[in-house]
Order: C-alpha cells, then sequence, then structure tokens
C-alpha cells in the first residue's frame, strides 16, 4: 500500500505543478531565469573594450618606426601596446606640457610662429 500512496503523491505534485504552469501562463506572468553566478576570476580582470582610432599616415608610420627600434632592442610590443605605454606616460605629464602638444597637433602653423607664447616649459636648461 506505501508504493500507492507514494504514486498518488507523485502524481498529486505534477498535477499542481502543471496547474501552477497553466495559471501562470493565462496571467502572462513570465519566471526570469536565475541570474548566472559571477565569476571571481572575470571580476579581478579588467574589462577590456574595442575603440576606433583614427591616425594620420605619419603618426602611423612613427608607431611602425618605434615598434621597429624596440624589436632591435629585443622588445617585442604590438601597436596597441606602444598606445598604451604613451598613455602612461601621458598621466604623468605636465598639464602645461599637454596643452603645448594638443596646440602642436591642432595648430602646428600658430605655435611655431614667432611672437606668439605658448605655456611651454624652458628647453634650454637640459
Amino acid at each position: 500500500m506505501s508504493s500507492l500512496t507514494s504514486s498518488q503523491h507523485a502524481a498529486a505534485i505534477i498535477a499542481a505543478a502543471h496547474e501552477l504552469k497553466r495559471r501562470r501562463l493565462a496571467a502572462g506572468i513570465k519566471l526570469a531565469p536565475p541570474p548566472w553566478p559571477k565569476s571571481e576570476k572575470k571580476s579581478d580582470k579588467a574589462r577590456k573594450l574595442r575603440v576606433l582610432l583614427r591616425l594620420p599616415d605619419s603618426d602611423y608610420r612613427r608607431l611602425g618606426e618605434l615598434k621597429r627600434q624596440l624589436a632591435e632592442m629585443g622588445i617585442k610590443a604590438k601597436k596597441h601596446d606602444l598606445v598604451r605605454a604613451s598613455l602612461l606616460l601621458l598621466v604623468n605629464l605636465d598639464r602645461a606640457e599637454i596643452k603645448v602638444a594638443i596646440r602642436k597637433i591642432i595648430a602646428p602653423e600658430l605655435s611655431e610662429a614667432p611672437g606668439i607664447e605658448t605655456d611651454a616649459p624652458d628647453q634650454s636648461k637640459h
């Protein structure tokens, strides 16, 4: 008799589950799938983004030349590695020097014209 009662219980559970599913579907309630557990490895790793960067041909050639010079010294680096290393140097650079460099890129003829004062530090001390 015990097997009969357990099969009756199983049938009752299955019938209740079907009834709940039918009610949810009738009410339009959708159950969200459970969230994926966050991986600890991914949280430690820095998120990388894909970025499109437009450079003048001359600057792109300079990156290639720098890459070649570093390879001759035994340092293998890709062009994106050079850009990232440049960013590290740029962040630590004096803001006045960055301002002068940006002026040279945006309007090189104005930054080199006589009589126009720039905020550049005096280079003759070196």
